[in-house]
């Protein structure tokens, strides 16, 4: 069996100018669907509180429910609300909707916007420090950023919406971007953790793996010898 459960902390995040719900770090949202999120859950009042939604699988029902209590206690010893959980298809879904719909979110923050989504990896234990920096560096250039992120795994995205029609704010958004990815390989960390290098991270990749590139290129070049398969991506052979 799968469970989905969610507390909710008060004083996680100080930030009162805004409603914001958390999936595995930090996630903005509107308060509609705040409200939407907590009358699933039984809560009619929020407060600009957090919530945290993780999930527990195992093949094992009586393991499921021993991580769910350990889990359950760490929640309260930190000051979190009663546990909520879910252990229906029916249930989670609703649960996770906030979630699946971050992105729409977002993009509904600007009329006719788009979204510029970052994809920083970095340790565990740096995860608090670069988000923490994230926040700080999007306030510093005016910019709206929203996050979701995966706790478990380090990696974490600013999604940025913007006014194609404005170009200054598009440059602040690669500058942001620039700033966070060296941010990123000075904790050890690296410049994508699921979306991979394409177009735009090609140059990233030359600061984290330079040393790398000759071999990368050589395998390209023996199994992609008229360079035909996605020519330009990750880097350039030329």
């Amino acid at each position: 069996m799968k469970y989905l459960v969610t507390f909710k902390y008060s004083s996680f995040y100080e930030d009162e100018s805004e409603n914001k719900v958390v999936d595995n770090h930090t996630l903005e949202y509107q308060a509609k669907d705040l409200d939407e999120l907590w009358k699933i859950l039984g809560e009619e009042d929020y407060d600009d509180e957090i919530a945290i939604n993780f999930k527990a699988k195992s093949n094992c029902n009586a393991t499921e429910r021993d991580e769910i209590k350990i889990v359950d206690e760490i929640s309260k010893n930190n000051g979190g609300s009663d546990f909520k959980w879910a252990d229906t298809l029916e249930k989670r879904n609703k649960m996770w909707k906030a979630r699946w719909d971050a992105w729409y979110s977002v993009r509904a923050l600007i009329n006719n916007g788009r979204v510029y989504t970052t994809d920083i990896c970095v340790p565990i234990s740096k995860i608090t420090e670069c988000v923490k920096f994230a926040e700080t560096e999007v306030r510093k250039l005016g910019l709206r950023g929203p996050m979701v992120g995966h706790l478990g795994d380090g990696n974490f995205h600013v999604m940025l919406p913007y006014d194609p029609s404005k170009k200054d704010a598009y440059q602040k958004i690669k500058k942001f971007n620039d700033i966070l990815i060296k941010k990123s390989l000075e904790s050890e960390g690296t410049i994508t953790g699921e979306h991979g290098i394409g177009l735009h991270k090609k140059k990233y990749l030359l600061e984290q793996h330079g040393d790398n590139l000759p071999l990368m290129k050589s395998i390209k070049r023996t199994i992609d010898p008229n360079n035909i398969m996605n020519p330009g991506k990750i880097f350039d052979l030329n």
